[in-house]
């Protein structure tokens, strides 16, 4: 009689130890799977945080004025409602300098900037952004310029534009599209700076409208298209200007 009651409080407690250990294996298997989710949207959070409409940018679609630029130059910086073409459609828009008519101005720039920390966990962060010349005078004198300063590289010209030839007036070169791919510099702060310049005294005069500047989550783009503009900075230009007509008052 007592072999058996001790044979059935053995079989009850490996019994409860079995529940036991069960219940301890699944607890265990739901707080891993709590962690895993946890650390996915904490992730995911690092990777597509900021602002709704530009990522990484703040206001980048200048929806609040010009809050979390640093603005400089000599020309004026403004907000102005435009109505860019798809895929740019974004409004309002920054605006680096002013209208001007086609005359001789001084060498002078407007400019904006924004220093960007770029998230490790990003697996492709990619620049993008819209803009749209107006300018009196050829590229060489009067040109818009987009700057990249972070580790690696240094301080790199991601993009200079303008127009290829003397226009006989103001001409306005129409909205465009430009991609970077920023994914070099993951786990690094970088500064960006948009100029409209007067290159030379004596130029003509440029303003541009910018708008839609946004870093987000997005796919590897070929090197060779992206960098088709880009050049290492220099400490001077090494383009000298020559004598060019006044322009005969129409």
């Amino acid at each position: 009689m007592e072999r058996r009651e001790l044979r059935q409080g053995i079989g009850a407690g490996a019994k409860g130890m079995d529940v036991s250990h069960r219940n301890g294996w699944v607890w265990g298997l739901f707080l891993l799977l709590l962690s895993s989710l946890v650390l996915a949207a904490l992730s995911g959070e690092a990777a597509s945080p900021g602002d709704p409409c530009s990522g990484l940018v703040e206001n980048g679609c200048f929806d609040r004025d010009l809050e979390g630029w640093e603005v400089g130059g000599e020309l004026p910086v403004s907000i102005a409602e435009v109505s860019p073409d798809p895929p740019c459609d974004v409004s309002p828009a920054v605006r680096l300098g002013i209208p001007v008519p086609q005359e001789e101005q001084p060498k002078s720039s407007a400019w904006i900037s924004q220093t960007i920390t770029i998230p490790l966990q990003m697996q492709s962060p990619l620049l993008t952004f819209c803009y749209d010349i107006f300018t009196n005078d050829i590229l060489h004198w009067s040109s818009f310029h987009v700057q990249l300063c972070g580790d690696p590289g240094g301080c790199i010209e991601i993009l200079r534009d303008g127009c290829e030839f003397e226009p006989g007036d103001t001409i306005e070169l129409g909205w465009r599209r430009f991609a970077y791919n920023l994914t070099p510099y993951r786990g690094h702060v970088i500064t960006l700076r948009f100029e409209s310049r007067n290159e030379w005294d004596g130029a003509w005069g440029i303003w541009t409208f910018v708008d839609g500047i946004r870093i987000l989550e997005g796919h590897p783009i070929h090197l060779p298209i992206v960098l088709r503009n880009a050049k290492f900075l220099t400490p001077t230009p090494t383009f000298t200007p020559t004598m060019k007509p006044t322009p005969t008052p129409t």
